[in-house]
């Protein structure tokens, strides 16, 4: 019998891009070679902007024969993945806030951002739709789950 595991992991903001393609690829690959998971239907993805970090989506299916299984199937995954992160140096996010103070007593105001010509932030926006930093298939380093060729031997429930 499949059982499903549906859970959020959350990383912290500062995590840089190249390295949260990696996580999703070694976690994909955790799902992928774990002998009791469902090959064809499993989803890692970075799913949302959560009030304490960035939501990785993680949805996958083991085959077991009962709930003790279950567990220790789903443990031996979500641990690989604690080693994964730290192998890549990403910290996992926690219920933080964050408190700033502009000036301190004595001190002259600064300003926030600094000040930029419209034409160069213009520049800037643009180059992120086609120009130059446009990735909007990613870095290379993480495929989809569900844009991978299905291997012969995936099972179905």
């Amino acid at each position: 019998m499949f059982r499903r595991t549906n859970t959020l992991l959350t990383i912290r903001y500062d995590t840089p891009p190249n390295r949260i393609e990696a996580f999703l690829e070694g976690i994909k690959k955790i799902i992928q070679t774990n002998p009791t998971t469902r090959k064809d239907q499993f989803d890692v993805y970075l799913n949302d902007f959560g009030p304490d970090g960035h939501n990785i989506l993680l949805y996958f299916f083991v085959k077991v024969p009962g709930r003790a299984e279950e567990w220790l199937q789903r443990h031996r995954i979500l641990l690989e993945i604690v080693r994964l992160a730290a192998s890549l140096d990403i910290a996992f996010a926690f219920p933080t806030r964050t408190l700033e103070i502009d000036t301190m007593p004595g001190q002259s105001e600064r300003p926030i951002y600094p000040d930029s010509a419209n034409a160069e932030l213009k520049r800037i926006a643009e180059e992120y739709g086609a120009g130059e930093n446009a990735k909007p298939e990613g870095l290379g380093i993480f495929t989809a789950p569900n844009m991978q060729q299905a291997s012969p031997d995936s099972e179905s429930s």
